[in-house]
């Protein structure tokens, strides 16, 4: 079986959202951590633009709400440290 370049993307981009989402489980992340939303950002755009090649309504959907998510969480994030600093 051949892959192609828009399955090895959606697949990294799945490896990174599972990993991410385990480490948030073993508390090696936290849900406040960037590194965290930045993960399930990246993996997140990463499965979205294998819908280009492989189309997928459903997987479309979810994968626009949790970009959606993870860049709500970033600001958040980013805007409570602003707060701190001040």
């Amino acid at each position: 079986m051949m892959l192609d370049i828009y399955e090895i993307i959606g697949v990294t981009g799945v490896v990174i959202v599972v990993i991410s989402y385990l480490l948030l489980n073993i508390s090696v992340f936290h849900q406040t951590s960037l590194y965290y939303q930045l993960a399930n950002l990246v993996g997140a755009a990463f499965i979205l633009f294998s819908t280009i090649g492989h189309w997928n309504l459903a997987t479309f959907c979810i994968e626009v709400v949790w970009i959606l998510i993870s860049l709500f969480g970033m600001v958040k994030i980013l805007s409570c440290r602003s707060d701190r600093t001040e």
